[in-house]
């Protein structure tokens, strides 16, 4: 066997091993680098459906409403009426007026309950009164009439958006004038008070009959409380 054909061998047997620690080191690299098994993927997977799905349901949003609105009763009961804020802000009505409902039942324990009630309501720039907070005001403004309260009495009769409410609180104003029990307050100036609060109550209450009438009442103030 010459030389050249022993040399030609060794020569590929080389080029051949050299090929195979290639394949080896290629195989070994794909099988370190390779993904796991890919998870099937729904063609439906991002729909609005799937996403509701992980939205709350209306029945859990109602719960949580629920527990919300009873703990807000609850503190109104106690006599928390700044919960009277939160339902404003939330410009929830219905609400509201179930709050001072609950607050009033509060108030009406004492004088200083609905005074404190009556107050925060009043120095307020955005709350409302009602009917039932503007009669048990008026009650408790008669047992000591002043300047302060009777401005108090008559702004809470307007924000109560009843012009029969506020009717009555003019009634008292100016009955208790005629009978001297406000000395602090001239003729003059009550007159100009309760023509001021009338434009506190809403559109909505001032033009209904009431309103109509006491609009008319309004205007013979200055005969009714002249000297």
């Amino acid at each position: 066997m010459s030389a050249v054909f022993i040399i030609t061998l060794i020569f590929l047997a080389a080029v051949a091993y050299t090929l195979y620690r290639k394949q080896q080191e290629l195989n070994s690299y794909r099988g370190d680098n390779e993904l796991g098994p890919v998870r099937p993927r729904s063609l439906f997977e991002d729909s609005p459906e799937s996403v509701a799905r992980l939205r709350p349901l209306p029945e859990e949003l109602s719960r949580v409403e629920g527990e919300r609105r009873g703990q807000m009763l609850a503190r109104a009961t106690d006599g928390d009426y700044t919960v009277l804020v939160e339902a404003h802000r939330a410009n929830d009505a219905t609400l509201y007026g179930a709050l001072l409902g609950e607050t009033m039942n509060w108030a009406t324990r004492s004088e200083n309950n609905l005074g404190e009630l009556a107050s925060f309501i009043a120095t307020d720039k955005e709350l409302r009164s009602n009917v039932a907070l503007s009669d048990a005001y008026i009650e408790l403004w008669k047992i000591s009439p002043d300047l302060t309260t009777t401005a108090r009495m008559l702004h809470l009769a307007a924000l109560a958006d009843d012009a029969d409410a506020f009717g009555r609180a003019v009634d008292a104003a100016v009955t208790a004038s005629r009978d001297g029990r406000l000395p602090q307050v001239s003729t003059a100036d009550l007159r100009a008070l309760i023509e001021s609060e009338f434009w506190v109550m809403t559109t909505d209450a001032r033009v209904t009959g009431a309103g109509f009438v006491l609009k008319q009442r309004l205007a013979t103030l200055r005969e009714e409380l002249a000297p």
